[in-house]
């Protein structure tokens, strides 16, 4: 009961700042609150409603292990429709993590905003909530806070919580180390310790039957120095590999995930460990060796239907440390998503899909 008492009022604290009006002052934090985002300059600062708390997980020490296998220590994901949701969704299901659903307010559909979830390892006794955001160039700027409970209420455990937040062009999210700003915009989407993707379209004009042909790259978003480089698995030299799929969202507003088939036997399906340095980036290989660009046609899409298609790209792994030699190397686990591109196929005058009308993709 005091753990669900703690929790409580997390929620009505930060309903209580995302009813400030734009404009108002924010709110004077408790004694208890400890901000982990860093004051921007007085200039930029105006606080932005953000509606509500959707849901709040946690774990004890054994999920901990799954989550950070599933999604990673730290990170942040933007969600931009339901189809999104539901990706994100079916990963956060496999942590077996206890999620906790808020009774909301009425908020903002996703034509007018989007989801961010936020999520940290904490150790000791702390629990995590999203208390606002804040104007900066080009954007918003999240505000993280901490909020000690007792000690003998909780464990080390992993936690999540998820928000309503304004459509932005770019936002900023704090990173795990002092100072530290992640940042999400057009190009380059959700970071998981230190990890981010984007996507690149060869042609975004396609004739109606052309295949859509794109590259992902992935880059190191951690401080320079130390032991902050990224080991990650790519494909090259494999057949199935499966660390990238594709979310395509067709002109009729229907979601579909393309990956390739599950190659479960490993002797074609030896992929190849790449080391990634803060500052740097990386371009996955495609179905062949050392060909980058990737084919949606080879992965079955049909792009007979003219209008807007949508493509969000996914990197995700669990971590897995390979063999024997391997073992001492961290390879870097989670799942992240690029920007959604969009490819104009056909001529004549298209709109995408609104995002409130994309339909979930069934299981």
């Amino acid at each position: 009961m005091k753990t669900l008492r703690s929790v409580f009022v997390v929620l009505a604290v930060t309903m209580l700042a995302g009813s400030a009006a734009l404009g108002q002052a924010a709110p004077p934090p408790t004694p208890q609150s400890k901000s982990e985002t860093p004051q921007p300059a007085p200039e930029s600062n105006t606080r932005v409603q953000v509606n509500d708390l959707l849901w709040f997980v946690k774990t004890d020490a054994t999920g901990r292990e799954k989550a950070l296998q599933m999604l990673g220590y730290n990170g942040f994901a933007v969600i931009r429709n339901a189809a999104e949701e539901k990706v994100f969704l079916d990963r956060l299901g496999q942590t077996k993590a206890k999620r906790m659903d808020f009774q909301v307010r009425v908020g903002p559909t996703f034509d007018k905003g989007q989801k961010v979830v936020c999520w940290r390892d904490i150790m000791q006794a702390d629990n995590l909530s999203i208390s606002g955001a804040q104007k900066v160039a080009g954007g918003l700027r999240l505000l993280l806070e901490t909020k000690k409970t007792p000690a003998d209420e909780n464990g080390p455990g992993w936690k999540a919580t998820c928000a309503w937040i304004p459509r932005a062009e770019r936002l900023e999210v704090p990173g795990p180390g002092k100072d530290e700003i992640w940042t999400a915009d057009s190009t380059w989407g959700d970071v998981a310790d230190g990890l981010q993707a984007s996507l690149e379209v060869k042609q975004t004009t396609i004739k109606p039957g052309d295949d859509i042909s794109l590259t992902m790259s992935l880059r190191n978003v951690k401080p320079a120095g130390g032991s902050n480089s990224i080991l990650v698995w790519d494909n090259k030299y494999s057949n199935g590999y499966r660390a990238d799929f594709y979310l395509v969202v067709t002109p009729d507003g229907q979601s579909r995930i393309l990956r390739r088939p599950e190659q479960p036997g490993w002797d074609k399906n030896v992929p190849t460990p790449i080391t990634i340095q803060p500052g740097k980036s990386w371009t996955l290989a495609g179905i062949a060796n050392d060909v980058i660009v990737k084919s949606l046609k080879d992965l079955g899409l049909d792009t007979s239907q003219k209008g807007i298609y949508t493509v969000t790209g996914y990197y995700e792994a669990d971590g897995y440390q390979g063999d024997r030699v391997d073992r001492a190397r961290a390879f870097w686990g989670g799942q992240i998503a690029t920007p959604p591109v969009e490819i104009r196929v056909g001529d004549g005058e298209f709109k995408a899909p609104a995002p409130e009308k994309i339909k979930m993709k069934s299981s």
